[in-house]
């Protein structure tokens, strides 16, 4: 069987055995950089989503619209909910830092026909784990 081994799968931070916001690059004169832009802003106004946009399962077609209010982002109720892991409607940004701010406006109008619906933001890691 040979040696017993300290570490059977790579280990990102075995000093802190935490995920680090810099690690230390393995090449010598190297710099670790981002490949992302850490703001990010949408004001709607094009034909289609922008690529920072995603959502939680493929979407089913009419569950958004760009096009239905100009400027405005229209996202329509199902009667999934998270927790279901199921479709429902819900579209995130990946949180790619633990200290940030977060800026929404919403309207909510709701449906006539419907006993329950709810709507906002949310916190979302996984299915069972979400505010």
């Amino acid at each position: 069987l040979g040696p017993p081994m300290r570490h059977l799968w790579p280990v990102a931070a075995p000093h802190s055995g935490r995920v680090e916001q810099r690690q230390q690059v393995p090449l010598k004169g190297t710099e670790q950089k981002t490949s992302y832009t850490l703001t990010f802003y949408d004001s709607f106004y094009s034909d289609t989503l922008h690529p920072e946009w995603n959502f939680r399962r493929v979407p089913r077609p009419g569950t958004f619209s760009l096009t239905a209010r100009p400027g405005c982002l229209r996202l329509f109720a199902r009667p999934e909910v998270i927790k279901e892991r199921a479709a429902c409607s819900l579209m995130g940004v990946r949180q790619r830092e633990s200290d940030f701010e977060f800026e929404a406006r919403m309207e909510f109008t709701l449906p006539s026909d419907c006993c329950h619906v709810e709507a906002g933001i949310s916190l979302f890691q996984t299915d069972d784990n979400y505010l």
